[in-house]
Formats: structure tokens, sequence, C-alpha cells
């Protein structure tokens, strides 16, 4: 959320990888977390998601970007939800910028998206963030983002 929350199901991490690359204009990551049973890894879960919900879905506005003839104001929008993604529990959080445009909000190029799935004791996580994010045209043709990075950690061991 906008002032970040605590995580205290962490405590119970027994090992992690992250691994990050920069992409054309954005970056992607993703990664693998091992707690130390399944109902920890459930907890963590439980407690992940139940805090992005409780996240504020909008942003402040910003200040006057632009010339006072021609103004440009932004604001940060967040949804999690949810999702039906491979393993036992899953969910997904979603940021895009708006901007305002003769008094109505418009969805902007940029923001991010991050999947998050469990399987037993295993938590995955995959992440993309940038300019085209939110570009459904580049998106599927890119696969952007995929579950195949979730599938793909989630059967590592």
């Amino acid at each position: 959320g906008g002032d970040g929350f605590e995580l205290w199901a962490l405590d119970d991490l027994e090992a992690w990888r992250l691994r990050q690359r920069d992409i054309p204009e954005g970056s992607d990551h993703d990664g693998l977390l091992q707690f130390a049973t399944a109902e920890k890894a459930a907890a963590f879960m439980d407690q992940a998601s139940a805090a992005y919900a409780q996240c504020p879905t909008t942003g402040p506005e910003s200040g006057n970007q632009g010339t006072e003839s021609d103004p440009v104001h932004d604001r940060t929008r967040m949804a999690s939800g949810s999702q039906g993604a491979p393993g036992e529990q899953a969910f997904t959080v979603r940021t895009w910028t708006e901007r305002r445009f003769d008094d109505r909000w418009l969805e902007a190029p940029g923001g991010g998206v991050t999947l998050w799935a469990r399987k037993g004791s295993l938590v995955a996580f995959s992440s993309t963030g940038g300019e085209y994010v939110g570009d459904t045209l580049r998106e599927a043709a890119e696969g952007t983002p995929t579950f195949k990075n979730v599938v793909d950690l989630l059967g590592r061991r």
C-alpha cells in the first residue's frame, strides 16, 4: 500500500532467490520463497493478499507537471484480487497511472503487475513493470506478464 506493510510470516522463510532483468522501457523480476511448511506458506499468502486488499486503490493527485495553459495531472491506481493461476493459492497486484484530461481520468501508459502463487511450501512471484504495462497488444505479443515464469518456478525444487 501507500505506506507499505509488515509481513510477519516472512519470519518463517527458510530460503529465497530473486532474479531481475531490464527489458526495453521497463524491468521484470521473479522469485521463489521457500517456507518451513505449507501451512506457513499459506499464512504468508493469506496475509499478503489481505494487506494488498487494504491498500488505497487511488493515490493522491500529482501537482501540475505541465504548463498553466496545458496542465498535466497524474495519479496512481492499484487493484488486487484472487487469480485463477497455477498452484493452490494465487493473487495478482496491478498498478497503473491515470492522467486527467478535461476533468476525466484516463489510463496512461505505464504500470506494473505481479502474480503470486503458492504450491505446498513454495511461493513464487513474477512481476513486470514499465511503459508498456497495460498495452494489451504488446502484452499479448510478448506474453507479459506470464504465468509461465510462476509455473516454471513452482516446478523447481
